[in-house]
């Protein structure tokens, strides 16, 4: 089910095989601790594993929006694990990771 703070964006473009990730639930005890991290890495394992050819992330550039703002990750944590902006959607890098050739 989507959080009704979610925001649905139209596709960039017609990538076949693409995966979003929208967002995580961190407890806020364990927030600023890796656990989205590994999150993210379990994912993309996930994903690939499933047939993904690519996953797109709509992080936020920075922490000033605060620690509750972040459930969609941050710019540092998807650029580290391989995901590079392809485009802009309203204040928010679009960022993508190949899985395959394709895509």
């Amino acid at each position: 089910m989507m959080s009704a703070r979610s925001q649905v964006y139209r596709p960039v473009d017609d990538a076949q095989g693409n995966w979003v990730i929208n967002c995580f639930y961190i407890d806020r005890l364990h927030r600023g601790t890796g656990v989205a991290t590994e999150l993210l890495e379990a994912a993309i394992s996930f994903a690939r594993k499933s047939g993904a050819r690519t996953i797109d992330g709509y992080p936020l550039l920075d922490d000033s929006h605060g620690s509750a703002s972040l459930y969609v990750g941050t710019y540092s944590m998807f650029h580290n694990a391989g995901f590079v902006e392809i485009s802009r959607v309203r204040d928010r890098p679009l960022m993508r990771l190949r899985l395959t050739g394709e895509g």
